[in-house]
């Protein structure tokens, strides 16, 4: 990869972002605790950079906020790492921060995305351009949730591509069986590989995939795909 062009990215804060009298900022810890404590906020959504650094080991950061029993997320499409890619594990500055998000999925707590509040495509840099491949998984029977993880591990590492993994539960019974967060990656997916055995989805989440169906992009069946979606009438109403 060609050399990052060297120089001081703290020049100005950006413009589309409103400051208003009931926001606060800070760069304590203890400041950023407290304001917590005072205003009883309990959910947390942490963003910004670098994911491998500040984002997770700030006193505010990831790592102490879920220590500390907040229920904290990272937002995953508005962070980026600090990472050399011509050091270890030699892959791309891009894969470099899924790796760490992968670390912080695993070891620290949940991600979502900007999709959440917009509704849009989460965000993707300009020149990011992997491959990008969305595996959703909702079984009890076959481990998918472990074999998948794994594979699209070794997707991103030794061929540089863009691996999300939509997991749904692994229970038998329970409402939850039938939601698998995330289904809006569709939106921007190059390549969709499902391994589901009969989950309902609501209709909001099914038109994601449909949507995806109805654009001729192509789609990979796992072992249950061919009965996905078939609860044989038990499904919930909605």
């Amino acid at each position: 990869e060609p050399k990052c062009k060297q120089g001081s990215p703290w020049r100005s804060q950006v413009d589309i972002i409103e400051i208003r009298n009931k926001d606060a900022i800070s760069d304590s810890g203890v400041e950023a605790w407290n304001l917590l404590e005072q205003h009883g906020i309990d959910n947390v959504i942490i963003m910004g950079v670098h994911t491998n650094m500040c984002v997770l080991g700030r006193p505010f950061g990831l790592r102490n906020m879920a220590r500390y029993g907040k229920n904290v997320v990272l937002m995953r499409d508005m962070t980026d790492t600090m990472y050399n890619s011509q050091m270890r594990p030699f892959v791309s500055h891009f894969t470099g921060t899924d790796l760490v998000v992968e670390h912080i999925e695993k070891y620290v707590c949940p991600t979502i995305t900007s999709t959440v509040f917009t509704g849009q495509p989460q965000f993707c840099f300009r020149n990011d351009k992997r491959p990008r491949m969305v595996f959703i998984s909702a079984e009890s029977e076959y481990k998918a949730e472990q074999s998948l993880p794994e594979f699209a591990h070794e997707l991103k590492t030794k061929y540089g591509l863009y691996c999300e993994v939509l997991q749904g539960s692994i229970n038998k019974k329970g409402e939850g069986r039938y939601y698998i967060a995330g289904m809006e990656s569709l939106t921007n997916a190059d390549l969709a590989v499902l391994f589901v055995r009969r989950r309902a989805l609501t209709a909001k989440q099914m038109k994601y995939f449909r949507n995806y169906m109805d654009s001729g992009r192509p789609l990979i069946g796992l072992r249950t795909a061919s009965h996905a979606f078939d609860t044989r009438g038990n499904a919930p109403a909605g």
